[in-house]
């Protein structure tokens, strides 16, 4: 693979990896190996030698990823053109609507091996109309309990697809109709995987943490007009306040003091880059519930930094005697 210079006219409209990173979600180590390894996308070079990415490659990287979450490996994707790899989210993405049961609640079946129930309970607007350990799923389209509760999210938990787990999911899914069906799996044949794709099936690679499964189904329900909440970083009532605005932190810059380290000075200083990055945080692209959450807690947490810097300054500022 080659890599291509560019002048110094064309770095305005590149990025470096680190904000391909931010815009992404994905890790360098990631890019880079799709880059190196399967040639799925090719970086740039800045005279000074660092890759760098057009809005085109990053829009790229996005579809790939976003394919990558319906079960493809990078290795089915790399040499596909951007149309391609659109047409594939499309066709994957959920056909329907949930339309909740009783109440306003959506109900969600559950086969698994592990106690997948506990991890889900979080999500409010979730009914476990069943949850059952499984071992053997190549009869599961054979029962009547679920058979009877047509759950509109099916969840289940296959250490490995094998054909006979595939031919007893094509029948469950032709015989309730869920609006999401879901496998967490470990190992399984490309052709058997390819086959539950085309039903629907939204393939996922285990082990996975509670939190993504979590934002999953809270995702896929809040895009259907049903708001599942924030899980983990629920906002307080009283978001920390602000208390200097940015023409009092001016001021201060510069008023003269009395201590010759010139603290107020550098708390100032360290504010003002607090308060860009909290702004910065909360405007930052949310690709989808994970992404809200965690630029939710960053934003939270940087809040009540720059605050308790404030209030160390306002001990600063009256054991100095200066007024505000």
């Amino acid at each position: 693979m080659t890599n291509q210079t560019i002048t110094n006219e064309e770095e305005v409209a590149a990025y470096s990896i680190g904000a391909v990173v931010k815009l992404t979600g994905l890790s360098s180590h990631n890019i880079r190996v799709w880059e190196r390894r399967h040639s799925a996308v090719v970086a740039k070079r800045l005279p000074s030698g660092r890759r760098c990415y057009s809005q085109a490659q990053v829009n790229r990287l996005l579809l790939l990823k976003r394919c990558i979450a319906c079960g493809f490996s990078i290795r089915e994707l790399a040499q596909l053109s951007d149309t391609e790899l659109r047409n594939k989210v499309e066709y994957y993405k959920p056909k329907k609507k949930v339309s909740p049961k009783e109440g306003g609640i959506t109900t969600v079946g559950i086969f698994s091996q592990s106690d997948l129930k506990a991890q889900i309970q979080k999500i409010p607007q979730i009914d476990i109309t069943l949850s059952e350990v499984l071992n053997d799923f190549s009869t599961l389209h054979l029962n009547s309990s679920l058979l009877q509760a047509s759950p509109n999210i099916l969840l289940l938990e296959i250490p490995s697809i094998v054909v006979e787990n595939v031919k007893s999911i094509a029948q469950l899914i032709k015989l309730t109709t869920p609006d999401l069906p879901i496998i967490i799996y470990r190992f399984g044949n490309q052709n058997h995987l390819k086959l539950l794709r085309n039903l629907g099936v939204r393939l996922l690679r285990a082990p996975l943490d509670d939190e993504s499964l979590c934002n999953l189904l809270s995702g896929f329900i809040s895009s259907n007009g049903w708001s599942a909440g924030n899980l983990y970083t629920p906002l307080p009532k009283q978001y920390p306040q602000h208390l200097y605005t940015q023409q009092q932190l001016s001021k201060i810059t510069n008023l003269p003091t009395k201590v010759d380290c010139e603290c107020p000075h550098h708390l100032v200083d360290i504010l003002e880059g607090l308060k860009a990055f909290e702004k910065y945080s909360g405007e930052c692209i949310n690709k989808n519930d994970e992404d809200a959450a965690l630029h939710g807690k960053i934003q939270l947490t940087t809040a009540n930094a720059r605050q308790q810097l404030e209030h160390l300054l306002r001990e600063v500022l009256s054991i100095e005697g200066i007024e505000i």
